[in-house]
This record gives structure tokens, C-alpha cells and sequence, in this order.
């Protein structure tokens, strides 16, 4: 067993304070590709990425979503968008697993992440769809905010066994 691997599964953590800090572009670029190694039905990759650093785009994403101030401090952040022409059926969870890639990326580059819903609010995927100017058949999924930081949350303590079935329920 990797226990490296195993280790960065476990202590990933939702970050919500970054340090004044930007990210790198190269490390920034590592993250982003790991999103193009996640599973995807038919193999179709229907994510695509929106890179964002600027400030007064942040204010406007933040105007429009309840749940960003983590934006106030990050450095960067992804807007994680899903093709409906190639994937109209799966994009959602494809985008899933294109964004745990990128958290566990971050995890491993000491980046810390957060990851926000814009979908399934549908007034949300409307917003996102005008401030980035979306055509019609990309649908906004997901804010993945990244930057550096200094905290380090703990191991939550997890409810496992009740959860857990063998065979049948």
C-alpha cells in the first residue's frame, strides 16, 4: 500500500484562509492537469477550466454565491465548467472526479483548496454563465478556490463502522 498516497487522501482538508501569497503559475498548471486524469464516463472529459486571479472577478463570483469569502484571501481559483454537447448525461459527476483530482494535486503541492457548488442552483449556473460568458452548452459546476496557507486543521474524527455494509445491508 502507498501510505504517502493513503496519508494525502486522508489530510486533505476544505481550506477557507490563504496566506498573501500567489501560487505559481507551474504549480497552478499541476493541479489544472490532474483534472485531465480523472475517470469520465465514455472517457469523455466534458470539465473545462476557467482559471481566475483577479480580484474584482472574485468580488463579482462572491456577489452572486453565498458561500465564497474564502475568495477574500485566495490566491487563485478554478471555475470547473462541464460540456453538456459531450457529456449531457454524466458531466456532473465526471466534474466530480475532475475536481477531487485537482484537491488531492493541491494537497500534494501545499496548496490548500476549497471546493464550492455553483450546480445544481440553477440561479447560480445563471450568474457564473453571465459573469464568464458561458455559451450555451457549458454549465458551471464548481469554484475550486487554491492558495497558500498556515493552518493546519486536524483529523476529524469520522463515524465509519455504521456506515459500512458487507454483502447486503
Amino acid at each position: 500500500m502507498n501510505l504517502e498516497l493513503y496519508d494525502l487522501i486522508i489530510g486533505r482538508r476544505s481550506i477557507r484562509q490563504f496566506v498573501d501569497r500567489p501560487v505559481e503559475p507551474q504549480v497552478l498548471d499541476k493541479i489544472l492537469e490532474a483534472a485531465f486524469y480523472a475517470p469520465s464516463a465514455h472517457d469523455r472529459q466534458p470539465w473545462r477550466l476557467i482559471t481566475v486571479t483577479r480580484k474584482d472577478t472574485f468580488g463579482e463570483m462572491q456577489a452572486v454565491h453565498p458561500y465564497l469569502p474564502m475568495l477574500n484571501t485566495a490566491a487563485a481559483a478554478v471555475l470547473v465548467c462541464g460540456d453538456l454537447s459531450v457529456a449531457p448525461e454524466h458531466w456532473q459527476m465526471d466534474c466530480s472526479a475532475a475536481v477531487m483530482n485537482m484537491l488531492l494535486a493541491a494537497k500534494a503541492l501545499d496548496v490548500g483548496s476549497c471546493w464550492c457548488a455553483v450546480a445544481p442552483h440553477e440561479d447560480r449556473m445563471a450568474e457564473f454563465s453571465r459573469i464568464f460568458e458561458l455559451p450555451e452548452q457549458i454549465a458551471p459546476f464548481a469554484v475550486v478556490a487554491l492558495g497558500y496557507t498556515d493552518v493546519q486543521k486536524p483529523l476529524p474524527k469520522r463515524e465509519i463502522a455504521s456506515k459500512i455494509h458487507y454483502e447486503t445491508w
